[in-house]
Parts: structure tokens; sequence; C-alpha cells
């Protein structure tokens, strides 16, 4: 606005440390050709020893994520998802989404709806140490499209903080299963089956 490149000290200081805590900053861009959020999931979910806590508005991941979560399984790593509930997002996307719940249902994974209000933390929790939070959802659409930071720490006190406060996000939910899965009628199969043909498999 005012023809001025802002690059000296007025405008971007110098940053001393603070704390000690560590973080990692992560992006994602199309237009780099990156998708590194994507990348530093999948090794954290294949390096997985006991739990995988994943909370995300949209969920509708790709055959390596969804293999990554399996075999996690397979493991015995124990693995939960916490998704909002039918109506606190897009119907399209919550079905094509289910379309896909089978597989993961049967290996074992633990689905959970929050029922309250809208749910929009995007909070992944791995073993109890490794932590991701920003603005990617688990969903291509995050990964290969859109602009995203993520922020990657490895703290044991920072995780137990945010798992805590996942677990008690829990006790608001209603756990989908497969059996409910199963039972959805032909309309909701196919309107699933609709929304992954107009991109949101992408």
């Amino acid at each position: 606005a005012r023809n001025q490149l802002l690059y000296s000290t007025k405008y971007l200081p110098e940053l001393e440390e603070r704390g000690e805590l560590g973080a990692k900053v992560v992006d994602s861009s199309p237009r780099q050709g990156s998708q590194r959020i994507r990348l530093a999931l999948l090794l954290a979910m294949a390096g997985s020893r006991d739990s995988i806590r994943l909370a995300t508005p949209y969920f509708y991941p790709d055959e390596m994520i969804m293999d990554a979560l399996i075999d996690a399984r397979d493991r015995g790593v124990s693995v939960d998802l916490l998704l909002p509930a039918e109506g606190h997002y897009s119907t399209l996307v919550r079905e094509a989404s289910m379309n896909r719940w089978g597989r993961l249902l049967e290996a074992g994974v633990n689905i959970h709806e929050y029922q309250p209000s809208k749910y929009h933390a995007k909070l992944y929790i791995i073993d109890d140490y490794w932590v991701s939070i920003g603005s990617s959802n688990l969903d291509n659409r995050s990964f290969r499209l859109n602009d995203e930071t993520n922020v990657i720490f490895m703290d044991r006190d920072l995780a137990a903080t945010l798992t805590a406060q996942y677990e008690r996000d829990l006790e608001q939910t209603k756990t989908y299963d497969l059996e409910i899965w199963n039972k959805r009628p032909l309309s909701r199969r196919l309107l699933g089956r609709l929304a992954m043909s107009i991109g949101w498999h992408l």
C-alpha cells in the first residue's frame, strides 16, 4: 500500500528464544508441489507404537493414510478418530467420508462423533509424545490443494495436557461402530458416491 518493502528490524525484529519447548513449523502448498504435512503424519503413524489420537472436522483420507491407520491397528496400536456429528458440517463431505469408514471399523479403529456443537479442532497426538496442531484437515483437499501450516511438538507434558482435553471431548461423543455403518440406508450410500464423484476424493 505504501510502495515500501517491509524488511527492516522495525517491522521484522530479531526474536529471542523463549521457553524450553522446541517446535517445528511444517507447511504444504500446491504451488510448491509439497505435501510435507501429509508426509509428516504418515511417518508419525508408521512409527507409532501405542496410540494414535486424531481430531479433525474433515476426514477424507487417501489410500496411504488409510493403510497407515490399518497397519497401526495390526501392530496393536489403539487408533481413535474424533469427528463432528451429523448436522455440524457438510452433508456431502460426511457421506463421502462415511463411505470409506468400513475398512477402518473392521480393523478396530474407533470413530467418535462430537455431539454438543460443531467440532473444528485439528489435533493429532501419537504415542503420548508427538503432537501436531494447525490448519490441516485429514483430507486430500488439505494435503494437495490448500495452503496449510501445522506445528509439530515432541513433548510428553504438552501431549499429556492435550490428551486430557481430547479425553474430555470424548466424553461428549457417540461412537460410530461397524453395525451402524452396515445399516446405512441405500440413499445415504448413493449420496456418498455422488459426493465422491464430484470431487471430494481429490
